[in-house]
């Protein structure tokens, strides 16, 4: 009796003990993934290229590749939740090219909304990707209303990071379990090779 208990006991201390380190390691590698794959600081602004008012007329500088449009706006009696941001229905961008800069391509592409770090606005959602053909200035154009939505609405011309914040746990634990598959694979066949 005394040895199956001494064996359950030590079954349960390594469940306890693996689990534990699991949680450590996810905790470890949600730093670096959030770090390097959600921070700001490494993959720049929501609004780095440029603020526009809704509506409004801007002329920016662009950079050739894919840059992020998103609508930043304040709720007024928003809490700590971040409720969904509806669209109007007559938000528009215009992109038109200036001095030679190449024709942008304007796809919608409306992703989720997010909290938005900045003293005017408190919310956002991307809306459109422009796809830039090459560096230079180009006269944007925003028309729309979030009268009754919203206030201080403006879009923003940047781009985030590729991961969401929210994501990055998630991806840890993915990362530290194929970690641990790969070590309970290949710590038995080196014991075997030294052995032999």
């Amino acid at each position: 009796m005394a040895a199956m208990t001494r064996r359950i006991e030590t079954r349960a201390g390594r469940i306890v003990a693996t689990v534990a380190l699991f949680v450590v390691a996810t905790i470890a590698v949600s730093f670096v993934v959030g770090v390097l794959g959600s921070s700001n600081a490494v993959w720049g602004e929501d609004n780095q290229y440029g603020r526009v008012d809704i509506p409004g007329t801007k002329v920016l500088r662009l950079p050739a590749g894919t840059v992020d449009v998103s609508a930043a706006v304040a709720l007024p009696g928003r809490g700590n939740e971040t409720p969904s941001l509806p669209l109007p229905k007559g938000l528009s961008l215009t992109v038109t090219p200036l001095r030679g800069a190449g024709r942008p391509v304007v796809r919608n592409d409306v992703g989720d909304t997010e909290n938005a770090d900045d003293d005017r606005v408190d919310t956002q959602r991307r809306v459109w990707r422009i796809d830039v053909p090459s560096d230079g200035d180009y006269r944007v154009a925003a028309r729309g209303s979030f009268l009754g939505i919203a206030v201080n609405p403006e879009l923003w011309f940047g781009h985030g990071p590729p991961i969401p914040g929210a994501l990055a746990p998630v991806i840890a634990a993915v990362l530290v379990a194929l970690g641990g598959l790969v070590w309970l694979v290949a710590v038995p066949r080196l014991r075997r090779r030294r052995a032999s």
